[in-house]
């Protein structure tokens, strides 16, 4: 990126918003975006000089930036994933994508073996590009696909792997006294324990609201699920049962005559042999689908005004079609979303599969009471009539957009 380039970015971004209009203050993040990737690129180069020149680069780079030696090791980590991979340099000094993109690079490419690793980097330029075009969530899924492809085996090696890494760590946080726990869990693993602490909020939670919880709805959730595992160890959580894999299968056909690989609805590739593992701890279940609608699918789904609650079936076919809440550019999870009626349920509205959507709490909220106005077709085409006039319209929902 040239200095002209630069100085115009930087007019953008220091101009005064306080009283803009939206796509003024678009433009301006934008400009941001491409300015910061113009800083990480710089970022990176003196990091990477420090490596060459200083025999503790960590902690010149970290007193020079009033940062952490832990902050400073990324950021050599990252010039070192840029050296062997120059086509993320490239991109980033062109502001295509930002130093984030290449660390999620490099976290893919760090578990391969070398050769893997080889045919990852011929990929590099192809996945800059849907890292420029695409969310940053398409673009991590986007690795993460390239880097199970460049592998010998199917994936069953990484689960492995994970599985060798499984971790749980403790300690006292000091500046408040808090006990921590950090862990770290292979994907089957980590699924089970989140069923089993979703099953004991539903229980244990469901008709009210505990003692002391916040009400912040991002932090509430956090809250109850500190508590359903409290419950879990005390022996007073809910009964496991097991856990359900919902397996979607997207028929919809790409420009090259392809179709998107089974999605498990969770946010990691595990290899297709496990499928026969998870049939042996959890039922799995398939739902196929076709530009927003639901093939052949199972269980009633018309309840019309006979029960308020959408039942398993209708929230089997909603998770098929949506992995995440319905709001575009949301990225919270399915499993942590509630059934909101399209039209509402204190207004007639009735529930059934064409009229419910899955909405995470914070845009349930912003639905219901700051007067978002929600229409969906039966295909799945989403608009929403905001406050302030502007109108989004969004076709049937897709599980990935990049890959």
């Amino acid at each position: 990126m040239e200095m002209s380039s630069a100085v115009t970015l930087l007019e953008v971004v220091l101009q005064d918003v306080s009283r803009a209009d939206q796509p003024t203050v678009v433009a301006a993040l934008s400009a941001s975006r491409r300015l910061r990737s113009l800083l990480d690129a710089r970022d990176l180069a003196c990091h990477d000089r420090l490596n060459q020149v200083s025999s503790f680069p960590e902690d010149a780079a970290a007193k020079a930036s009033k940062t952490t030696l832990r902050d400073a090791a990324r950021k050599i980590e990252r010039a070192k994933t840029v050296a062997a991979v120059p086509a993320l340099g490239g991109a980033l000094t062109a502001g295509a994508i930002t130093g984030e993109h290449i660390d999620e690079y490099g976290k893919a490419a760090k578990a391969l073996p070398a050769a893997a690793r080889e045919r990852l980097a011929a990929q590099a330029s192809r996945l800059a590009t849907i890292g420029e075009q695409n969310s940053f969530d398409d673009y991590a899924h986007a690795v993460r696909q390239a880097a199970l492809a460049a592998q010998d085996d199917d994936g069953t090696e990484r689960l492995q792997r994970q599985r060798h890494t499984t971790r749980l760590r403790t300690w006292i946080d000091r500046t408040d006294g808090m006990f921590c726990l950090h862990g770290r869990f292979d994907p089957l693993t980590g699924l089970t324990l989140a069923h089993q602490l979703a099953n004991t909020v539903a229980a244990r939670d469901a008709d009210k609201v505990p003692d002391l919880c916040p009400t912040d709805p991002g932090e509430k959730q956090d809250f109850l699920r500190a508590h359903a595992l409290l419950a879990l160890i005390n022996g007073q959580g809910a009964a496991a049962g097991r856990p359900e894999f919902i397996v979607v299968l997207d028929e919809r056909q790409r420009a090259d005559g392809t179709t998107p690989a089974p999605d498990f609805g969770i946010d990691v590739d595990l290899p297709d042999s496990t499928v026969t593992e998870m049939r042996s701890r959890a039922t799995v279940r398939t739902v196929i689908v076709r530009d927003g609608v639901v093939d052949d699918p199972e269980g009633k789904l018309h309840l019309g005004r006979s029960t308020r609650l959408a039942n398993r079936n209708q929230r089997r076919a909603l998770q098929g079609l949506y992995s995440t809440c319905a709001i575009p550019g949301c990225t919270v999870g399915f499993g942590h979303t509630s059934i909101h009626h399209v039209i509402w349920w204190e207004n007639g509205g009735r529930t059934d599969l064409e009229s419910l959507l899955p909405l995470c709490s914070r845009c349930h909220t912003r639905v219901h009471e700051n007067g978002w106005q929600l229409t969906v077709t039966r295909n799945r085409e989403l608009t929403i009539h905001y406050p302030d006039g502007n109108v989004q319209t969004t076709g049937p929902p897709q599980r990935r957009t990049a890959g």
